[in-house]
């Protein structure tokens, strides 16, 4: 395995380990402190856990192998890829926006909120949105595929989709269900996978995984 490969390796299972740590000192020790997924202080404490875990770990693997920024997720020299990345992205996030809507899921959570607290709250969901769709499209599945092929990266890709889901399956389950929560996830984790690897470009799915809270938050707030 020759050093590129092992420092991307290094650098998932530090990320993965960092993530794990925050969240059981989050679930064990503070859980009642973080009182809600719309809570400023759960909001707040998920994004510094990401910021540390995913950003500053793939920071230092990206300033080691000095690659553009091509290879994970940013092309901009086609207009026509640009685009269709755009409305791939985002259409891949409308499916579920209008079940979640239908379903009212997580809505309740904004029930009453204060604007600048709202306001406050989408800003920190639209970064950790972006961290997401970066760390596991545009590092993770990106270096997969030129490491390993299409096939392998899609199915490693979302294995870690998959577990750093977990949560989100976890809180989704009393809405829709335990098959339909895992279905979904894996929906928008192959779904999204396949217009990134079509068109390199993650920033349709960073899109589109904001609209999906905001629509989420509009919906609580009715006005839509």
């Amino acid at each position: 395995m020759d050093k590129d490969k092992r420092l991307f390796f290094i650098s998932i299972l530090l990320s993965l380990f960092i993530a794990i740590i925050g969240y059981s000192v989050q679930y064990i020790f503070f859980r009642s402190y973080f009182t809600s997924i719309s809570s400023q202080n759960s909001l707040l404490f998920r994004l510094v856990r990401m910021i540390l875990g995913y950003l500053l770990v793939t920071f230092f693997y990206i300033r080691f192998t000095k690659k553009s920024v091509i290879n994970y997720g940013f092309k901009f020299n086609n207009r026509q890829d640009f685009t269709l990345s755009m409305i791939f992205g985002i259409l891949t996030y409308l499916v579920p926006s209008y079940y979640f809507i239908q379903n009212s899921i997580f809505v309740s959570q904004w029930y009453g909120k204060e604007m600048h607290i709202v306001l406050l709250s989408f800003i920190y969901i639209s970064i950790m949105a972006a961290i997401t769709d970066f760390w596991t499209r545009g590092y993770i599945l990106l270096q997969l595929e030129e490491f390993y092929g299409f096939k392998l990266a899609i199915l490693g890709q979302n294995l870690i989709w998959f577990f750093i889901h977990l949560y989100e399956i976890d809180l989704l389950t009393p809405y829709i269900g335990i098959l339909n929560s895992i279905l979904l996830t894996l929906f928008l984790g192959i779904a999204g996978d396949l217009i990134v690897l079509k068109y390199r470009n993650i920033t349709g799915l960073i899109f589109g995984h904001i609209f999906l809270n905001l629509f989420i938050i509009l919906k609580g707030l009715n006005f839509i």
